[in-house]
């Protein structure tokens, strides 16, 4: 069991980031009505970018997502049938357009979208079914185009997580929790990990699946800086 420092001054209970998984912080879950309808705007925007720069695989990202961003505010979850059936129609159509090479592309951008995924998965910044999910992205966008996924995506989670904080209140407490963390590595070496308020929006995270639709539409149009 990890040891556990209360700080006198605060509330805030401090423990030493142990080594095994932890799960990802999930957000509250959305009505049916509403993840429908910020799914079906996800899809058509990316239909939208696909006629743009003229790309099919994008078609089949719409269709990925928008069940995954609809799972995900109503279930806090990408199941894994979903997933899966994902996967195979990204490699389906990935060799019904590009033939052998194709699929080799497909496979290459889902091995190298998943190898960080399971990374920050073991250290519980990811859900199991966003990390599938990632790979599912690199092999409909091929093996060239997931940094540039990545990055856009932890640029969305990033403005998404400090919009939230914002309109809820809670910027100020969070970066004071951060800079309290970041005392003791600084002066004694010492890494710990300070726990959100239960109920608060840094407990609750955000819904990945929707950096990953964000991701899905900013790399076809800006690509890597």
């Amino acid at each position: 069991m990890p040891a556990v420092i209360q700080k006198p001054s605060s509330r805030i209970a401090y423990a030493r980031v142990s080594s095994g998984a932890a799960p990802a912080p999930r957000a509250p879950q959305l009505s049916r009505m509403n993840s429908l309808l910020i799914a079906f705007l996800v899809a058509l925007s990316l239909l939208a970018v696909a006629y743009w720069v003229r790309l099919p695989s994008l078609v089949g990202a719409a269709f990925y997502l928008f069940f995954a961003v609809e799972s995900d505010l109503r279930t806090s979850r990408i199941p894994n049938w979903l997933n899966g059936s994902a996967l195979l129609g990204a490699l389906t159509l990935s060799f019904a357009l590009g033939g052998g090479n194709g699929l080799v592309a497909a496979g290459l951008g889902a091995t190298t979208a998943l190898v960080p995924a399971i990374l920050l998965y073991s250290t519980g910044l990811l859900g199991a079914g966003d990390a599938k999910g990632i790979a599912v992205l690199g092999a409909l966008y091929g093996p060239l185009e997931v940094p540039g996924l990545y990055l856009w995506m932890i640029l969305s989670g990033a403005i998404l997580s400090i919009g939230l904080l914002v309109v809820r209140g809670e910027l100020r407490e969070f970066l004071e929790r951060w800079g309290d963390m970041a005392k003791p590595l600084l002066f004694s070496g010492r890494l710990v990990y300070a726990k959100p308020e239960a109920g608060s929006a840094a407990a609750g995270g955000i819904p990945f699946a929707l950096c990953m639709a964000l991701g899905s539409l900013a790399q076809p149009i800006w690509g890597w800086p």
